[in-house]
């Protein structure tokens, strides 16, 4: 375990498919910029690619899918 090191679940909807995702960041990094807005993002194989608002990119490890309501 690295120290100063979180760990998240999200769930991403993009498209007519929830993406359940996983990341590891330093522990004060804020995760609010993405809370309920849209975001720009993409998929491929097992990762998801976020776009911040200062336009670096967020990665995130896909562990599941399911259909969107």
């Amino acid at each position: 375990m690295t120290p100063n090191v979180s760990r998240f679940n999200l769930r991403v909807e993009l498209g007519e498919q929830v993406y359940l995702c996983r990341v590891k960041t330093i522990s004060d990094f804020d995760l609010n910029w993405a809370n309920g807005r849209e975001v720009q993002a993409r998929t491929k194989n097992k990762v998801m690619y976020l776009k911040r608002p200062n336009g670096k990119v967020l990665r995130l490890s896909i562990v599941g899918t399911k259909k969107a309501q």
